[in-house]
């Protein structure tokens, strides 16, 4: 299974959400991935959108795998990206409450390539 994984920035602000990243998997590029970690547990999410319903907050992803394998087959080849990489950079406040450079908020390639 080919996956990439590019501009992956590391999240500080948030408890279980470590990072941020694109994924290139067959042939379709998906900006603004989520990646998590709570306890032993770890995972990735594609972009969602916030549902707001009588004071309550969901989470809707605009991706859905139908197929349990092949999706089973995509979070384990991601984390296993994700488990070596580096961070190109961070967003929010670290654990000594400083601010990470804003540059790094932006998206690294050219509207022209996403």
């Amino acid at each position: 299974m080919e996956v990439e994984i590019l501009n992956y920035y590391a999240c500080h602000n948030l408890s279980t959400k470590k990072g941020s990243f694109t994924l290139v998997w067959k042939g379709v590029k998906y900006l603004d991935c989520t990646y998590w970690v709570k306890g032993d547990n770890r995972w990735f999410s594609f972009p969602q959108k916030k549902i707001e319903r009588g004071g309550d907050v969901d989470w809707m992803p605009y991706v859905c795998i139908v197929d349990k394998e092949e999706k089973a087959r995509l979070q384990d080849k991601v984390l296993e990206i994700l488990k070596d990489m580096q961070p190109q950079g961070s967003y929010g406040k670290k654990k000594d409450d400083s601010v990470g450079p804003a540059s790094n908020q932006v998206q690294a390639e050219s509207p022209s390539l996403w």
